[in-house]
C-alpha cells in the first residue's frame, strides 16, 4: 500500500457523488407510519436502527449495481439474517425492520429460490421511492446538487 492510499479511507479517485454524501442527511428526513398498541397510526422519522439498516442494503445494492453499471442486473439482495449479522442485532429485530421498511415502501422483498441458508426472503431498496426522498432533499438544499 502506497503512502498516498493510507490518507484514506476509502479511495475510488474521487468517483463518489453527491448523492452519496447527502444520503445519510435523506434517510434522516423520512417519515414513515407505524401503529401504536392501540392501532393508531401517527408518523415519525425512521430510528438509528432502521437508518443503518436501510444505508446497509442501499449501498450493497448500489455498489453491485455500479459493479454492473445497470442496476437491473443487480443481484446483491440481502436477507435479514444477512443484515442482522453485519449489524450485529438479533434476527427478530431485524425481521421487524424489515417489516417496517416494507411498510412504509422504502424496501422491496423479493423471493429468491436460489439463495443459500434458512432464509427464502431477500430485500433489496426501494429505488423509485428513495430517489422521491433524494429529489425533495435536492431541492430543499442545491448545494449538494451534481
Amino acid at each position: 500500500m502506497s503512502n498516498e492510499s493510507k490518507r484514506y479511507v476509502f479511495n475510488d479517485n474521487a468517483k463518489w457523488s453527491k448523492v452519496i454524501l447527502c444520503m445519510p442527511y435523506v434517510l434522516r428526513e423520512i417519515e414513515i407510519s407505524i401503529k401504536d398498541n392501540k392501532g393508531k397510526s401517527h408518523k415519525t422519522n425512521l430510528s438509528d436502527d432502521e437508518r443503518d439498516f436501510l444505508l446497509v442494503v442501499i449501498m450493497a445494492y448500489d455498489m453491485n449495481a455500479l459493479q454492473y453499471k445497470q442496476a437491473d442486473e443487480c443481484i446483491t439482495m440481502l436477507s435479514y439474517e444477512d443484515i442482522a449479522r453485519q449489524l450485529k442485532c438479533s434476527r427478530s429485530k431485524a425481521y421487524r425492520i424489515c417489516s417496517r421498511l416494507i411498510e412504509n415502501n422504502l424496501l422491496i422483498c423479493s423471493n429468491k429460490d436460489n439463495r443459500k441458508g434458512t432464509s427464502k426472503s431477500a430485500y433489496i431498496p426501494n429505488v423509485e421511492t428513495l430517489q422521491k426522498h433524494i429529489k425533495n432533499y435536492l431541492e430543499k438544499y442545491p448545494e449538494y446538487k451534481i
